[in-house]
């Protein structure tokens, strides 16, 4: 098991007005790899921290390349991006349009998730070149998540379907009734995040021409399977998800009314919650198996196991440098020093079959029943503690 905490980077976006013109007035800048200084006030510390004239490719290996290297070796992984709307979160995530046009006109500005997939790709290929018995399969999902519904931005429009949050064999929350594709190169990821965000709810408000109404999600699930000579098979099977979180915005700014309220209403809503079991999660007498609110959001019980649970975990927080903006700022770099707190406890999910596997988990079993009824005759503590040794020695001798 691994125990560390949540990788948390900051980035600041360049300083724009809402006509598109430079404005000079910036107050919040990244003066180091890891510090953002607000001007005249506080300095925040994270463990990356990036100013507007760092590249994508700056942020993607800083951020999420070593957790797709643990998603290889099995390991869940998450990387979302939380801020206010028009911050920079879904040119963060994806870049500034669609993937097949920016690919083609800027790649340069491409976002993480193009880059996590062409990684995922390379590690894949690179094992089965060393491992002729490696063989491995991966498989998306794209929703959305909608005035707390859930939505699959995959498939035909008219198709209903019923998307549930569920455990499985290993006690992961995953989502369940969404419709899953296969990817085995770029080009298959571009079909399928090009067909996803052109199903995303956007509208325009005053504060940015089209901000996400919707938190989307989009699954990675990579299944590996090594046959060894030892007759034993090891199969891993690892997701990781990739979140651009919808923006946080006030009234008075984004000037919303109507339907656009009642969605910046339910987004706050669910950014709330998750900023509840955020702060309950970094407490410093939070115990490992505590009870959490997950359930209060479907966001956060979408997340369950990326805050505090099985999964590698990064969060880049995007922050406006206007001084307009400065409240929101601060309220969204505070956020980000709470989930600095945050430890998580990742495991491999593997399992392991064959005759041996078989043979060992029987004898597992025998000797388990052995122990007990052994246990019953021994009334003192000490004495069954000595025994459960012996049996364990026993075990592995």
């Amino acid at each position: 098991m691994q125990r560390r905490h949540i990788h948390v980077a900051a980035r600041v976006r360049p300083c724009l007005t809402n006509n598109g013109e430079r404005n000079s007035e910036k107050v919040v800048k990244a003066v180091s790899d890891s510090v953002i200084r607000i001007t005249g006030g506080n300095y925040f510390i994270f463990d990356s921290a990036f100013e507007d004239d760092k590249n994508q490719a700056d942020v993607f290996n800083l951020v999420a390349k070593d957790i797709v290297k643990g998603c290889i070796e099995g390991y869940n992984g998450t990387v979302f991006a939380y801020g206010q709307t028009g911050s920079g979160k879904t040119y963060t995530m994806i870049g500034p349009g669609l993937l097949a046009e920016t690919l083609k006109q800027c790649p340069e500005k491409s976002g993480l998730i193009p880059r996590v997939a062409e990684l995922i790709f390379f590690l894949l290929r690179e094992k089965q070149k060393k491992e002729e018995a490696f063989m491995f399969e991966v498989k998306t999902t794209f929703v959305q998540l909608y005035k707390e519904k859930l939505y699959d931005l995959l498939g035909s429009d008219s198709d209903v379907k019923n998307l549930q949050i569920r455990l499985d064999d290993h006690g992961n929350t995953v989502l369940t009734g969404a419709e899953e594709r296969v990817v085995n190169t770029i080009s298959d990821l571009i079909l399928v995040v090009d067909e996803g965000l052109a199903r995303r709810k956007v509208a325009e408000t005053a504060m940015n021409t089209e901000s996400s109404r919707s938190h989307a999600i989009l699954t990675f699930t990579i299944k590996t399977t090594v046959c060894g000579n030892n007759g034993i098979t090891v199969n891993k099977c690892s997701r990781l998800n990739l979140v651009d979180l919808a923006g946080s915005e006030r009234q008075k700014d984004a000037l919303s009314a109507g339907e656009r309220l009642k969605e910046a209403s339910s987004i706050n809503l669910s950014l709330l919650m998750l900023g509840r079991v955020i702060r309950a999660l970094s407490e410093p007498d939070f115990k490992h198996g505590s009870y959490i609110a997950y359930r209060d959001s479907t966001l956060t019980l979408l997340l369950k196991d990326s805050l505090g649970g099985n999964a590698q975990t990064a969060v880049i927080v995007t922050v406006h440098p206007n001084k307009r903006f400065l409240d929101e700022t601060i309220l969204t770099l505070r956020f980000a020093q709470q989930v600095k707190k945050v430890k998580n406890h990742a495991i491999v999910n593997e399992d392991l079959t064959g005759e041996s596997v078989d043979a060992f988990k029987a004898e597992i079993r025998r000797l388990n029943l052995e122990l007990s009824e052994a246990k019953s005759k021994f009334p003192n503590k000490a004495l069954r503690k000595k025994l459960s040794w012996l049996f364990l020695k026993k075990l592995f001798d």
